[in-house]
């Protein structure tokens, strides 16, 4: 077996010369398997280039619209957005992908307005960066949904001081490995 960035004989020699009294994996079972596991794992992450954001991959901006139009209808404005980062302790990280679709709907359409949430593909029942404070000038706030209501586009909330109130679909999506959770839900991560 051969693990991704560390196929080269070159590579996997350094890698081998961290642990000189390591000559297969089932040796770290029998040797000091906690230090031998970080002390292995260092040793590859050190000799491999990080992952790349594209091998995580992506719903896309023309699946996110086309669900929008067939559950909705025809859609006023629609706007998608993909940015891309790292989290978790290292450097430079693990890669993480963020999708964002957002939809103004006509004020008609039934049972208007609904913000969907995604987490490596899978659907959550809450806003998964509940806890993560999110800044886009000249807002800054924590989660989804209260940004969402700072900016006048949350689906389910009307603010008082709202200058055009908007009907709204929204589409939130994050994609990364390694991700943690704050309870066994696993709805909401801790970035």
């Amino acid at each position: 077996m051969s693990f991704k960035g560390l196929k080269s004989t070159t590579k996997a020699k350094a890698v081998c010369g961290h642990l000189p009294q390591v000559t297969h994996l089932s040796d770290l079972e029998y040797k000091d398997i906690l230090l031998g596991t970080d002390k292995l794992l260092g040793a590859m992450q050190g000799a491999a280039d990080p992952p790349k954001h594209d091998i995580l991959g992506a719903v896309g901006k023309a699946h996110f619209e086309q669900r929008f139009i067939e559950r909705y209808g025809q859609l006023l404005r629609f706007n998608y957005n993909k940015a891309q980062g790292y989290h978790g302790a290292g450097r430079p990280g693990l890669p993480m992908v963020f999708e964002f679709a957002i939809a103004e709907l006509d004020y008609d359409v039934p049972g208007a307005g609904d913000v969907y949430y995604g987490v490596n593909y899978s659907p959550t029942y809450e806003d998964p960066l509940s806890s993560t404070r999110l800044t886009g000038p000249p807002i800054t706030t924590v989660g989804i949904d209260d940004y969402l209501q700072a900016a006048y586009a949350h689906p389910r909330t009307d603010a008082d001081d709202d200058p055009a109130p908007i009907f709204t679909v929204v589409a939130a999506h994050v994609i990364a490995p390694g991700l943690e959770f704050r309870e066994r839900a696993k709805t909401r991560l801790a970035l």
